[in-house]
């Protein structure tokens, strides 16, 4: 996988991997393995529980604000709700000034 397989955004090509949906399946992941409903997250970081669910559906662009939030209330870092399997970075342009 490249990292151009990832959908950002509303670009103008279909979506190969939304990045939503991999954030989901982390933040899932991390919330069941506590033994949590979305309910017990939802209370735990203070979020709304149907903003839960948008979340954990992939339909919602979550902020690094609530990334964290989540994170701290799973006791995990937000590096572990964000570490999706990408093989290569984008290439830096180098700039250069005339």
């Amino acid at each position: 996988m490249q990292w151009s397989d990832f959908y950002i955004g509303s670009m103008a090509r279909p979506a190969k991997q939304d990045v939503r949906k991999e954030f989901a399946a982390r933040l899932v992941a991390a919330r069941k393995g506590v033994g949590w409903t979305q309910e017990d997250l939802s209370n735990a970081s203070e979020l709304a529980r149907s903003y839960m669910s948008g979340v954990e559906r992939g339909t919602r662009n979550v902020s690094l604000d609530n990334i964290c939030r989540l994170a701290h209330s799973l006791g995990i870092r937000p590096s572990q709700l964000l570490d999706f399997d990408v093989e290569e970075a984008p290439a830096r342009r180098a700039q250069t000034r005339s």
